[in-house]
Order: C-alpha cells, then structure tokens, then sequence
C-alpha cells in the first residue's frame, strides 16, 4: 500500500504541474511538444544560434528518493539542428519538485523553422535498500527556433528571460494588432519573479528581441499558481505560422519596473488604486472607472425608470424602483470582431436571480425605451450574470430574447465577456474560458459597447471594476505560449 500511496502522489503532483503549465487547458494548440524522460518534464526549451537548451524538472523516484544526480545527457539524433552533441556541464544534484537547466552546443540557425531532437539523460539515485542506482531516461523534443538575444541588447534592468513561441495554428491570421494572453506558472518561475505580495510579478516585462525593445503588458491577476498577463502584438500573428521574436524578462526581484505606460497591471492590483494600470495602452478599448466622474469622451448613458451610476474608483449601476433599468454605452463604434470583458461585483434584493447582476453587450443601436428594462434594444448579445447562471440573451429588433446559453455563474468578483465574430459565430467568455455560441438572429457592424443592470422585479446593483474589448482570436482560438529555458 505504501508503494501505491507513493505513486499515485507522484501522480498528482505531475498532473498539477501540468495543469498550471497549462498543459491540460482543453483549447491549447501544441507548438513545442516533449515526450518521455521520465521522471524528468521538460518545463522550458530554446534552440537559437547560439545553442540548445532545456530546463528539466524532477518528479518521483522509486524507494522515495527525494534527489537525483545528473551525470550526462545527450541529443543523439536530431533534425532541424547543426548536428548532436552532449551537455556542456553536468547540472549535478536535482531535488523532486525542483528544475535544472541543460545546455547543449546544438544550434537551430533559422528562427521560426522547425526542430526535433531525441535526447537521453544518465543519472543516480539513492534506491532504499538497493543503494545507489544509475539509470537513463529517454525522450523526445520538439519546437520552433529562435533568434538569439544579445545580453549587451536586453532592455535596461533586465538580468534574465525567457524567450517565448506564439503559434497560430489556425488558418486564419490573428487582427493587427492583437492581445495575446500569456499564462505563467508562479512554481517554474519562482526563482525570477517577485512574488511578494502587492508587488508580484512587477519585475517581469516583455520585450521583442529582434528589436530590444519593450511590448505593451497589462497583468490581468495573480494566484500563488499562475499569473495572466496580456501583451499587445503590433502585427498579430500569421496563420499557420509561429513567431519567436517575443521574451519575458525579469529585472532583480527587489526592482519594479511597471510604470502605467508601456508595463502595468490591473488597478485593483496597485496599493494606491489604478497607480500603474495601462490597460488603455493594450486594448482597444477600456476603462477602470478612476476617480468620481464619467469619463464623457468615452460613455453616454440610458436609463429607464428609476436607476442611476455613481463613480468611486469604480462604477456602480443600480436601480431603486422595481422594473428599472441603467446602461452605459460607448461612444465609439466598432467595426472590428471583438471580445468585450467587465470584471465587477453584483447584488440582488431577490438573492441574485437572473435577470438580476451585471451584464455586458454588443449592439448595433443604442436605446429607447420601447423595450422597458430590457436594455439594451434592437439587435444585440448579452451576457447577463445574474444568480447563480450566467446567460447569453439574443434580442432582436422587436425587443425578444432567446436565451441560447446559459452556465453556472463564477464567484463574485465576476469576470464575464461577450464576443462577435460574424454572422453565426459568438463567444460567451466567464473567466478568461471561451465558449464558442452559434447563432443566427442577428447581424450587425459597427456595434456599441455596454454594461448595464436590469432589475425586472426586484432592486438591483452591479459594481464594474474595468472593462476592456480584446480582438477576436481566428476561430476562437487563442494562439498558445509557450516557453523556452531562461538564460
């Protein structure tokens, strides 16, 4: 029983690393793959013109050793590589649970071509009763080249990187320019990245290597698991294509480097509320309700019966008559396929039940009041959170809807979206997951933007903390991240 205990511990442990990896994610596209080389996982490759690299990370070993000893390793075949060759210098003792990085002298001298590489890695272990065991894993690895990056060339403060694979595997481009999600593991990472309190993760920047210089990043939050970032890509990414000319950098874990320009983080993230948020820098549109007053270049306002909005470092919508209702609307119109993100907080004198909540929409027109609380009208996709469901409503122009989605709601504070592609082709977003919705009702471009509460019944409030409208991904896929070993 003690043998099975261990290994279904190993078990878990692995399949926890991977999930945070996010390894396991169901609409994760595989742009660098490895296989095999138990018990190691390889966390992080980069094959440049300046060698081949692999960060490795240890799990479970027989008789519960809790080390092993690295001895050699070595590629020995390979494609898309200057030949094989054997590590440079034994890492020596790795722990369980921890990573080891090895360095070969094979190079890929083309950034964006393809490589494979089966490798085999010679190690000790101390086996219990048996001793001490030596042993070899084999394995296999794939990926995109990259273009080396200078040390004498890293944005300032910068000490080490990652360099990072963008693959489009889809067959359409992404929209120029595009807000590429970037997940990163705190665990892989945790050697590099501040991971102290109110200043996680503000060492890390993104820069493109090719020309040294740093890439718009918004951190969206931060779990003592992951942290989301965003990055903006000027020129997108290609279909079927990958791009290896992006590297997530770390400065010393005592320097912070955001700044509310070119790096920042979500408002609620900073001590002093929105001190280092540049959302408006990466998306193309957002807002995070700073300070007492509606920005007016941005929103107009629709209310019907008796509702209003009120600013404080956030945006509170609420009603206070039955059958009410309030929205704001952007401004601007947009002709582009969009994703349109509220994070924010709801109540209910009715407990929450639909249609209570917060709620988000795209519409094509703005509103009167032919349709009562039902706002916003005409042709139009919500995404209403309300209780414990969360629905996406289709109305159409004579003020019906057709609830053609609904899922469990996630916990307050809510992150909830609504996307539109084209004809047929929408998106009903909770929690940074995607589900793609079918449906036919409505066509329309340029559309509005909207958040709004609509009480039915009863009185209702919903709180936004930021909005944001990221561009659709091809085929609602969001091109996948991958890492390469840090330098």
């Amino acid at each position: 029983m003690m043998t099975y205990g261990w290994a279904i511990l190993i078990i878990v442990i692995i399949a926890a690393i991977l999930y945070s990896l996010g390894i396991f994610t169901p609409s994760r596209s595989v742009s660098t793959v490895s296989t095999g080389l138990a018990p190691f996982t390889i966390n992080g490759q980069a094959c440049t013109d300046n060698g081949f690299e692999i960060s490795i990370l240890l799990g479970g070993l027989p008789g519960l050793s809790g080390q092993a000893t690295i001895i050699n390793a070595s590629i020995v075949s390979e494609s898309g590589m200057n030949g094989t060759s054997i590590i440079s210098s034994s890492p020596g003792a790795i722990n369980s649970g921890y990573s080891k990085t090895l360095t070969f002298s094979s190079t890929c001298s083309t950034p964006g071509s393809t490589y494979n590489a089966e490798i085999r890695i010679w190690y000790s272990y101390n086996n219990g009763a048996l001793g001490s065991t030596l042993s070899s894993s084999s394995g296999s690895v794939e990926g995109f080249a990259a273009a080396s990056v200078s040390s004498n060339n890293l944005p300032a403060n910068i000490k080490n990187y990652s360099q990072i694979t963008i693959d489009n595997a889809q067959a359409l481009s992404t929209p120029s320019p595009f807000q590429q999600m970037i997940n990163v593991s705190s665990s892989v990472y945790s050697a590099y990245a501040n991971l102290t309190g109110k200043y996680s993760f503000q060492n890390i920047e993104f820069f493109n290597t090719t020309s040294d210089t740093v890439i718009d990043s918004w951190l969206e939050r931060y779990t003592p698991n992951y942290a989301i970032f965003w990055i903006k890509l000027p020129n997108g990414v290609p279909a079927n294509k990958a791009i290896t000319d992006v590297a997530m950098g770390f400065a010393s874990k005592t320097t912070k480097i955001f700044n509310a320009s070119n790096v920042g983080e979500a408002p609620t993230l900073s001590q002093t509320y929105a001190k280092y948020d540049n959302g408006q820098n990466v998306f193309y549109f957002y807002d995070n309700f700073n300070g007492t007053t509606l920005n007016g270049t941005k929103w107009s306002s629709s209310s019907y019966g008796t509702a209003s909005y009120q600013l404080s470092n956030n945006l509170t919508l609420a009603e206070s008559a039955a059958y009410s209702a309030i929205a704001l609307f952007s401004k601007q119109t947009f002709s582009t396929p969009l994703i349109f993100n509220a994070i924010g907080f709801y109540y209910s004198s009715n407990g929450g039940i639909p249609p209570a909540g917060m709620a988000v929409s795209l519409t094509n027109t703005l509103p009167s009041s032919a349709c009562g609380d039902n706002v916003p009208v005409n042709e139009s996709y919500s995404l209403d959170q309300g209780g414990s469901t969360v629905y996406l409503t289709t109305q159409n122009s004579n003020c019906g809807g057709l609830n053609s989605y609904n899922q469990a709601a996630p916990s307050s504070p809510a992150s909830i979206g609504v996307g539109w592609n084209a004809t047929g082709h929408e998106l009903a977003v909770i929690s940074n997951t995607q589900e793609a919705i079918s449906d036919s009702t409505n066509t329309f471009s340029p559309y509005y933007l909207s958040v709004w509460a609509a009480s039915g019944g009863y009185l209702d409030t919903a709180i936004y903390q930021y909005v944001f409208a990221q561009a659709y991904p091809p085929n609602a896929v969001m091109p996948t991240a991958t890492f390469g070993a840090v330098q």
